[in-house]
């Protein structure tokens, strides 16, 4: 076996219960049978554990259909180039492969040491899928655009921009860019308001407003006028696309630093962010009761990245009024404690820098006993461990499928590890199948060989052989995690999310 060199040999193990998870059997399954189709058509002979898509009902008979071998769980480690897993397996699994072999799955080995230990042991090399980044980063023209959209109105108002109370009406991907930037910059607050908002929205304008829509989104010729009558400054997103679109994003393309990596190339983040938020709106139903209205309860999101848009989106889904967007300032601790202050629905998707991990905290205890209300929801959309902890001071670890909640100081907190399995465990399977295979079979085309890498995939590789790269090699990347830029503490930036426990 050795794969770096060639990938002929592929299995596709059972997720069964992970150390990630315990006692919780994760229905998932790494690759389907429509993308085993796929790799046997580019040469690659694909085993699938029995019964491994038995959580999904998809059966062995449709992987074999596909073009796959059956396997029993005693062989299905043994004598493979690759191994693909979602979760990573137990030790004993990494004891069954063969040296020079690769495991690819999400490790999170600096959570659990151990497996590196291990697979080092083996000569085993283990891609971490959490950590394959797209390389040179690249914002879609949407994020471009509607970020530059909001840069140059900042620049351009007539009171200091330290100021000015945005509000994004409307949630839509074309207005994601907008978000992003307004929670990131130096601004007094950011809102995203439901479409229509109802008159108390409106009425609480301020001359220090400012309203970002987009016309393209067809909103009610009453709404735009409600916006105008607050006297608050009101700006189009298609007005400056169709005016400075091709300048923004050339503008974006000279000035990018082609260095830096982008998003994750594995992840269902935005299903992450949905998922977690579903979850949090469900327990505060459960505790307040089904007569509750959503767009009566004040909700306060941490960060501006994947996962915490996908919890805009979901909450804006569910009928929130408005959603109190958390960046740069607004996390500061002079100001965090005005923003918590009277929350019924507390949700994080912003990370500390590495060095910070367990020594700040955006949310501290200090805060659960005396700013947050009884009867709060937290829900942790990050995560963390005892190596790894969380922007949540409360959060010591993440908690699991089993155990998914617990309370401090009347306040009901909620961390699970692996989101995605609350809700959309089919989607989310569904989608790293199909982000996986593309891995293996476009350029550069790992089924050559995991020698063919490029510096995106190369830096995830965390153990064995393919992680022991000549440090003094112009291609080196390493294994260590690549966060987005600096904010004072948040990291979370437009098109980067750390590693999330999925």
């Amino acid at each position: 076996m050795n794969s770096l060199h060639r990938i002929s040999t592929i299995g596709v193990a059972r997720e069964n219960s992970a150390p990630e998870n315990p006692g919780a059997r994760d229905p998932r399954v790494a690759i389907f049978p429509g993308d085993v189709a796929r790799l046997v058509a580019e040469g690659a002979s694909v085993s699938v554990e029995d019964g491994a898509g038995a959580g999904l009902n998809l059966s062995n008979e449709s992987f074999a259909a596909a073009g796959a071998t059956i396997e029993s769980p005693g062989s299905i480690y043994r004598g493979k180039d690759l191994v693909i897993k979602i979760k990573g397996p137990g030790l004993a699994a990494i004891d069954q492969m063969e040296p020079e072999s690769t495991l690819m799955c999400m490790a999170h080995v600096e959570t659990f040491p151990e497996r590196r230990e291990r697979a080092n042991e083996r000569g085993v090399s283990i891609l971490a899928l959490e950590e394959i980044r797209q390389f040179p980063c690249r914002f879609s023209d949407e994020v471009v655009v509607s970020g530059a959209a909001v840069r140059d109105a900042l620049k351009n108002l007539p009171f200091v921009a330290s100021d000015a109370e945005v509000v994004v009406v409307g949630f839509s991907s074309r207005m994601e860019g907008a978000i992003r930037t307004a929670a990131r910059s130096n601004v007094a607050s950011v809102r995203v308001v439901s479409d229509p908002p109802d008159a108390r929205t409106i009425m609480e304008a301020t001359p220090n407003t400012v309203f970002f829509y987009d016309s393209q989104s067809g909103h009610s010729d009453d709404l735009l006028r409600g916006i105008r009558e607050t006297g608050g400054l009101v700006y189009d997103i298609a007005d400056f696309e169709r005016d400075h679109a091709a300048q923004a994003i050339e503008e974006y393309l000279a000035a990018r630093n082609t260095a830096e990596f982008g998003k994750r190339r594995v992840e269902f983040l935005h299903g992450t962010g949905q998922d977690g938020a579903w979850y949090g709106i469900k327990l505060l139903q459960e505790q307040r009761g089904a007569s509750m209205r959503l767009s009566d309860q004040k909700i306060v999101i941490l960060g501006y990245g994947n996962i915490a848009i996908g919890a805009i989106d979901e909450c804006i889904k569910q009928g929130a009024r408005e959603l109190h967007i958390l960046g740069r300032t607004r996390t500061a601790s002079h100001a965090i404690e005005k923003e918590l202050r009277g929350a019924d629905l507390i949700i994080n998707g912003a990370d500390l820098e590495w060095h910070e991990r367990g020594q700040v905290f955006l949310i501290t205890r200090e805060h659960t006993r005396n700013v947050i209300k009884d009867g709060a929801v937290v829900i942790d959309l990050v995560g963390g461990s005892e190596k790894e902890r969380s922007a949540i001071e409360n959060i010591v670890r993440c908690t699991f499928l089993n155990d998914p909640v617990f309370v401090e100081d009347g306040v009901t907190f909620s961390a699970i590890w692996g989101w995605p399995m609350v809700r959309q465990f089919r989607e989310s399977a569904a989608t790293y199948s199909r982000q996986i295979t593309d891995l293996l079979v476009s350029a550069p085309r790992l089924l050559n060989g995991m020698q063919v890498a490029d510096r995106g995939v190369r830096r995830a590789f965390v153990a064995g052989p393919a992680a022991e790269v000549d440090p003094s090699s112009s291609d080196f990347i390493g294994p260590q995690p690549v966060l987005g830029e600096p904010l004072g503490g948040l990291q979370s930036s437009v098109d980067e999310t750390p590693a999330i426990p999925e």
